[in-house]
């Protein structure tokens, strides 16, 4: 494959404008003004752009780490474990018995 050399210079500037806009989330703050709301709503829009561009260049890659036959199970693998972080929030407020809803995670002040 020709573009096979430039894979993991796209993983990583993929990578590196992921966590540029995930940290631009910040600003999606409650009494937030309008240009702190736009910013965050274009950081969303970019970190979905460049998540779904991460999982495709990650899933091309897969052939070469790993043989044909193990390739479902590498990616079952790879998204049970991404699965993790939700489940561990989710038990959690099932545990302390706080509702799981948009007010309650986005308007509340904690601290």
């Amino acid at each position: 494959m020709v573009y096979a050399n430039f894979m993991p210079g796209v993983i990583g500037a993929v990578t590196a404008l992921m966590v540029v806009s995930f940290a631009a989330t910040w600003f999606g703050a409650p009494n937030a003004s309008a240009m702190q709301i736009f910013v965050f709503c274009f950081a969303l829009v970019i970190n979905n752009i460049v998540f779904e561009l991460s999982n495709a260049f990650h899933g091309a890659m897969l052939s070469r780490i790993a043989p044909p036959s193990r390739i479902g199970g590498l990616s079952g693998l790879a998204f049970a474990l991404g699965c993790i972080p939700t489940r561990c929030e989710r038990q959690q407020r099932i545990l302390t018995g706080e509702r799981a809803s948009i007010k309650s995670a986005c308007f509340t002040r904690r601290g």
